[in-house]
């Protein structure tokens, strides 16, 4: 077994470090970087450079981030490169983004208002898979109708904007076959989890747990 790793997890779009209560890495250390305020008209490489603060990298670190923590993910490496960065229903490049999400971005559809987002939360739901939706359903909802609205308006536009062509070295990326969000047809080299779901992060969290354990032992 390889010695304990510090590892950095960032959570996705409107979640925070809930979403990761199902991942079990020990014996390695987990720290949480949560979501801060973009300053206005921020990019998202300049806003990476702020969510890297915590990161001591004075030794060796692994990144692991979730949905559009996967995207942040990938400017941080930019940057500082980790050991090894994981991204869970994620994407690696603007190449992935899914159809729907280009349509988005050709008619800047993104800057709708997020209090009509937040009133339509309930479509999370449609995520989770349906043998835990009363859950982690609720549990989704409550994430996204406490997260800063200005701070969503902000993410959703640095999504669909996203300009990235650039692939860290020594990247995972695991994906679920039944990903509504970011459609698994659309990326490339990915360790695929069966009929996982955008929110497989929770509902298949002891799989992933064990692929990326198995992973920082190798």
């Amino acid at each position: 077994m390889a010695e304990p790793k510090d590892i950095y997890l960032i959570p996705g779009y409107g979640a925070d470090k809930r979403i990761f209560y199902n991942l079990n890495l020990a014996p390695h250390r987990t720290h949480i970087i949560e979501w801060i305020k973009p300053l206005p008209d921020q990019t998202i490489e300049s806003y990476a450079t702020r969510m890297a603060e915590p990161i001591d990298k004075s030794k060796p670190f692994v990144l692991i981030g979730f949905s559009m923590g996967g995207i942040v993910s990938v400017e941080i490496a930019k940057q500082f490169p980790p050991e090894k960065i994981f991204l869970i229903s994620s994407v690696k490049t603007k190449y992935e983004m899914p159809w729907h999400l280009r349509l988005v971005r050709r008619f800047q559809l993104q800057r709708l208002s997020p209090v009509l987002i937040k009133r339509l939360s309930f479509l999370a739901g449609m995520f989770v898979d349906n043998s835990r939706k009363g859950t982690d359903g609720k549990l989704v909802m409550d994430m996204l109708n406490a997260a800063d609205e200005k701070f969503l308006l902000w993410a959703r536009n640095v999504i669909v904007n996203w300009d990235n062509t650039t692939i860290p070295p020594n990247l995972i990326h695991i994906q679920g076959t039944n990903d509504r969000v970011f459609a698994f047809k659309s990326v490339k080299n990915v360790i695929p989890i069966e009929g996982g779901t955008h929110l497989m992060v929770i509902t298949r969290g002891r799989e992933i747990s064990k692929i990326i354990r198995e992973k920082l032992d190798n």
